[in-house]
């Protein structure tokens, strides 16, 4: 150590006062942006892509997915006769349910061992 700070000589560079001055200026600038963003606002994250989100909307229910497709189904069938919109919802809950059954089966495969069982 020679005296003038921690480490090898080489890391050390000598900079002049205008150096000195636009580095100042640069770390002033960054604080006064950091300090201008909304305290406690997170910072922004990438959106999940539609297929993303149908994925998640499916696991969110694959233990209910049979019960879900069960009242779907009978929903489907009485809102056939009174309303087309009823119906759409109905048939709606109906795929999401079984998205989320196949999801459910999908997993149970991934979860079996690769030997066949054995």
């Amino acid at each position: 150590m020679n005296g003038k700070g921690l480490g090898p000589a080489h890391d050390r560079i000598e900079l002049t006062q205008e150096e000195m001055r636009v580095i100042a200026r640069l770390e002033h600038d960054l604080d006064v942006a950091r300090g201008s963003s909304a305290p406690g606002k997170p910072a922004p994250r990438v959106r999940p892509t539609p297929r993303a989100h149908a994925y998640l909307l499916c696991m969110r229910f694959r233990r209910r997915a049979i019960w879900l497709m069960l009242l779907a189904g009978v929903g489907l069938a009485v809102a056939m006769t009174t309303s087309l919109a009823l119906a759409t919802l109905c048939a709606a809950a109906w795929t999401i349910g079984f998205a989320a059954l196949l999801t459910e089966v999908g997993a149970a495969f991934r979860r079996r061992p690769r030997d066949g069982g054995r």
